[in-house]
């Protein structure tokens, strides 16, 4: 169906079973489509005790969506390793424990083509977190020689 109507449908790194690699890899595999893909998320695979880095590479030919999203220390010191990946992080993005990583993954999108959408994910404080984490992902982006735009 997704075919017919020419519909991405992308399962979002969130909850138990998507962010057990071996499990989210048997979603993924159901069905032979193009249609069917992934939606990172740097922040919610971190809190599941994941590595986001070899997350994004194990299935970087699947990720058709990104959403960045970092990790604060205490959000991190209370959630990380827990099945479901699941926690509000109130922190902007490039200020958490999880900035590094977000920087790797950009680097392997860049080298592998994506061209795709990079949503910034950030909860709470709306204005000034979002404002920091739109000027940390663009100088990341620009660091890294990705335009904003393609």
């Amino acid at each position: 169906t997704a075919e017919l109507y020419e519909i991405n449908i992308n399962i979002e790194v969130h909850g138990y079973f998507t962010t057990n690699p071996d499990l989210l890899e048997k979603m993924l595999n159901f069905v032979d489509s193009e249609r069917l893909g992934l939606n990172l998320d740097t922040g919610n695979s971190f809190i599941a005790g994941q590595d986001p880095v070899e997350f994004c590479k194990r299935f970087v030919k699947k990720i058709k969506h990104v959403h960045v999203k970092d990790v604060s220390k205490s959000l991190a010191a209370a959630m990380r390793g827990h099945d479901t990946g699941i926690g509000i992080s109130h922190s902007a993005v490039g200020e958490g424990v999880n900035a590094e990583n977000i920087k790797e993954i950009l680097k392997i999108l860049r080298d592998t083509g994506y061209s795709g959408v990079l949503s910034i994910e950030c909860e709470g404080q709306g204005g000034p977190l979002l404002e920091k984490s739109v000027t940390w992902l663009r100088n990341t982006l620009k660091e890294l020689g990705i335009p904003e735009e393609m």
